[in-house]
C-alpha cells in the first residue's frame, strides 16, 4: 500500500479532525444528553452503546498521540462512557482476552511495506 505525501495526509487530517469536533463528538453528546447521560438510546445499554464504547477504546488508545487537546477534551464524556459499558458485568473475562490480544498484536512483526509488490 501506498503511502501518501505528508501534506495530504496533513490536510486529510485536518479534513477528519473538523468533521469529527464539529458533527461526530456534538451528535453524540446530545443523544447522551437526551437519554439521562448514561446510554446512546433509551434507558438501558444497547448494541450503539458497545460499538461507540469500542470505537472510543480505539481511538484512545492507538491514535492518542494524534489527538488535539481540544479533541482530546471533548472525548472525555465518550471515555466515561466506555469506562461504564466496559465495567458491565459479565464483560471482565472479554476485556481481560482484548487487552492479551492487543498486547500480542504489538509484538507480531508488521512487515516492511516496501517489500510487497503492487
Amino acid at each position: 500500500m501506498q503511502q501518501l505525501p505528508e501534506q495530504k495526509q496533513n490536510e486529510t487530517y485536518e479534513e477528519f479532525n473538523k468533521f469529527f469536533t464539529k458533527n461526530f463528538i456534538p451528535a453524540f453528546i446530545k443523544q447522551f444528553n437526551k437519554n439521562g447521560g448514561k446510554f446512546v438510546v433509551g434507558n438501558k445499554v444497547t448494541w450503539l452503546d458497545f460499538f461507540l464504547a469500542d470505537c472510543t477504546d480505539l481511538l484512545l488508545v492507538n491514535f492518542k498521540d494524534f489527538l488535539t487537546p481540544e479533541v482530546k477534551e471533548q472525548l472525555t464524556r465518550f471515555e466515561k462512557h466506555r469506562d461504564e459499558i466496559f465495567a458491565l458485568p459479565g464483560l471482565e473475562k472479554r476485556m481481560k482476552e482484548r487487552k492479551e490480544l492487543s498486547e500480542a498484536r504489538s509484538k507480531v512483526y508488521q512487515g516492511n511495506p516496501e517489500n510487497y509488490e503492487p
